[in-house]
């Protein structure tokens, strides 16, 4: 059986690197952890572990991180994060294309890392007011509208 090819953004970082674990061990898929240094430590240490090639690209790019990868990507795992001294658009600046991107790659399975927005009056239909998490709905409501809308053509 073929394995199946997983791209994580956020490779390096806690979330990225915990997937990456996890993974690794399942001969049925093989990771490609994306880096902006793949002589980093942290990425050097990626490369010891079974199922995982470290792939460098920048995600502001996308069209390039699907050439780096030979064959059909089936899964793409995206965690985001603010950059303080950037507009709060910053993270929909990333995530947004790589969504666009995956979706006219054919990538069939895209896990978008969100969070809380916190209390039960909180939800899609009446969300926070703090930037960030407000960021994380808008790049959840557009992976959805992209995705549905995708299925249906």
């Amino acid at each position: 059986m073929e394995s199946k090819s997983i791209v994580v953004v956020g490779a390096t970082g806690k979330q990225g690197g915990a997937l990456i674990r996890a993974l690794s061990s399942a001969p049925a898929f093989h990771v490609y952890a994306l880096t902006r240094n793949a002589s980093s430590a942290a990425a050097q240490r990626l490369r010891c572990k079974p199922n995982v090639s470290v792939i460098e690209g920048d995600v502001n790019k996308p069209s390039t991180i699907f050439a780096a990868i030979p064959g059909p990507v089936y899964g793409v795992f995206c965690v985001t994060s603010p950059d303080p001294f950037k507009p709060s658009s910053f993270e929909e600046n990333q995530a947004i294309p790589l969504i666009d991107a995956s979706i006219q790659h054919g990538v069939h399975h895209f896990i978008f890392s969100s969070a809380n927005r916190g209390g039960p009056g909180i939800s899609e239909h009446t969300p926070t007011q703090v930037p960030h998490f407000a960021t994380k709905l808008r790049i959840e409501q557009y992976l959805k509208t992209a995705t549905t809308s995708a299925r249906e053509n």
